[in-house]
């Protein structure tokens, strides 16, 4: 909680102890908070009780945060999906996005869909000629939506006469199925792959040659170390590789 002084830090925590004692709800009050900071203040005290086995408690506060948020900040909304799917639980899912709805939502909000757009036609025009059609790898894919989008623009600003093939990695099953159908919606003609995984169990098996690699909000679930160790792995596949990433630092609690 950095952006909070040290009183408000002390405060905070001291009625979150106070809550999880009670048992109250918000409808019994709450202490006086910035303004700008109440949903903050409503994700923080959810997150505490929900990790504190308070999963009942923590729906009780989060849900009326979700209709305070400022336009384009879904993390309430998002807080509140996780409890519904994992019983009111801060439980680690086994396989991220095993349920592709949630991943859906989050590159759909304001914020994701300007973000996504600006990496594609930057991505796309940074990229040199390719002389011969393209062979595409997209670790991480989700749900193969920005693949589409980064290919159709590769071919709109004529970087490529056509793509060649498509590999699809991602760790969830469902979310490399709906990749696949997208892009083969997309693109009925090319050879297209999927490779349920991690990129740590991926990236020292390639062993064919990918004229550009991308990925998107995958590296940063990964400490710096491994990122280094699974880069220099990909690195003699790879000829361009395209990253988009969070702006923050994801190495370090």
């Amino acid at each position: 909680m950095h952006f909070l002084t040290d009183r408000e830090q002390q405060e905070w925590r001291a009625f979150a102890d106070e809550i999880l004692i009670s048992g109250a709800g918000p409808d019994q009050g709450m202490p006086e908070i910035r303004p700008d900071l109440i949903p903050a203040f409503y994700f923080y005290l959810a997150t505490f009780l929900a990790a504190h086995g308070a999963g009942e408690q923590a729906m009780a506060w989060i849900t009326p945060a979700v209709l305070i948020e400022e336009e384009g900040n879904f993390g309430c909304a998002y807080l509140l999906g996780f409890l519904q799917r994992y019983s009111n639980t801060l439980a680690k899912p086994a396989t991220v996005f095993s349920d592709p709805r949630p991943f859906i939502h989050f590159t759909t909000v304001p914020l994701m869909t300007n973000a996504r757009r600006t990496f594609v036609l930057e991505s796309a025009r940074s990229l040199p000629v390719f002389e011969e059609k393209i062979r595409f790898m997209d670790i991480g894919c989700g749900d193969g939506g920005l693949t589409v989008a980064l290919l159709f623009c590769i071919l709109e600003e004529k970087k490529a006469p056509g793509i060649n093939e498509v590999l699809l990695i991602d760790p969830s099953p469902a979310m490399a199925a709906l990749a696949e159908k997208t892009v083969r919606d997309a693109f009925s003609e090319i050879s297209i792959r999927t490779w349920n995984g991690k990129i740590q169990d991926c990236s020292g098996a390639v062993g064919e040659s990918y004229d550009i690699a991308m990925s998107s909000l995958a590296y940063h679930h990964m400490p710096v170390e491994d990122k280094r160790v699974h880069l220099r792995r990909l690195k003699p596949w790879i000829n361009h590789f395209l990253l988009f990433e969070m702006d923050a630092d994801h190495d370090t609690p």
